[in-house]
């Protein structure tokens, strides 16, 4: 039996490459994860992009945008931007 586990959250950083998270990303929906929130702070937001792209290229109409966030946050007296989007699987 297949149990439907909620919402996981992944940060994309800039030493991983984007392959690797379209296939951690298939993964987890195979999992029984229903959505994912992908998160990524200054450059990685391109990489973000780029990953949830690809994503829906793999996955087709079986994956859709259902919530996304933009906005800055103070880090280490810094100010950065971040980008937050969820993707949502088979419901």
């Amino acid at each position: 039996m297949c149990m439907v586990k909620a919402e996981k959250k992944i940060t994309i950083v800039k030493d991983v490459p984007v392959i690797d998270y379209v296939l951690e990303i298939i993964a987890e929906f195979n999992k029984g994860y229903t959505r994912i929130t992908l998160y990524a702070v200054g450059d990685n937001i391109c990489k973000l992009a780029n990953v949830v792209s690809a994503v829906k290229d793999r996955i087709g109409d079986g994956v859709r945008i259902v919530d996304w966030r933009i906005g800055s946050k103070r880090r280490m007296g810094e100010r950065y931007t971040f980008l937050e989007i969820t993707l949502e699987y088979g419901v």
